[in-house]
């Protein structure tokens, strides 16, 4: 008798609470290679992940975690740069460079990943409902997600420092990252980013 679907996958699994190796594929979202085929997984705050490394992989029912590198060298903090706005930034629809939040760097590895994180003082200037966004951009190209929103709810002189992280694989040669603001919905200068509270962290690991 031929074996059923269900079957298969669950032959095809391995025991539960079974300690694996494979390779990381990708890291957002983070994806391991186990003997060939793609598992989505979690990670331990402690693990960068990196595209290639040979990690430890702990699988409990349907969820999978990656435990840590299993590779001869674990990526190490090789940079860390910091940036201040040094002006305010009226937020517009036009995606606007936040003063002095831009960092330069040239990886020493072809795997360097960076732990970018970054905060917007929003500030309302009006009573238009606006929407204002702080986001990161990689070599003038913007990454995605996550950003750092805040609405003012059409309150005038509303108020929030809000802030984001992500991991941020980088490419090889000089590396720009830059922190810009605009303005989502709502009105063009309802909003703006102020310096005080502004700025940009980034550790490079290799």
């Amino acid at each position: 008798m031929s074996e059923t679907l269900a079957a298969s996958i669950k032959n095809a699994q391995p025991s539960d609470n079974e300690l694996r190796f494979g390779t990381i594929s990708n890291v957002s979202p983070i994806t391991v290679l186990i003997q060939g085929q793609p598992v989505f997984a979690g990670r331990l705050g402690s693990y960068i992940p990196v595209a290639g490394d040979t990690v430890a992989v702990l699988r409990q029912d349907a969820t999978w975690l990656v435990l840590g590198s299993t590779s001869t060298t674990d990526k190490q903090v090789s940079t860390i740069l910091a940036a201040q706005s040094s002006a305010i930034l009226q937020l517009t629809t036009t995606v606007t460079d936040v003063p002095s939040c831009t960092v330069t760097l040239v990886p020493v590895t072809n795997s360097a990943v960076a732990a970018v994180q970054w905060t917007g003082d929003f500030e309302s200037t009006g009573t238009t409902a606006t929407t204002g966004v702080c986001a990161v951009w990689l070599n003038g190209v913007m990454v995605g997600s996550p950003q750092a929103i805040f609405n003012n709810m059409g309150i005038n002189g509303a108020r929030a420092t809000v802030g984001n992280q992500m991991l941020l694989p980088l490419g090889t040669g000089t590396q720009t990252i830059t922190l810009r603001g605009n303005r989502a919905s709502g009105a063009d200068l309802m909003l703006r980013l102020n310096s005080l509270h502004t700025n940009l962290l980034v550790t490079v690991y290799e």
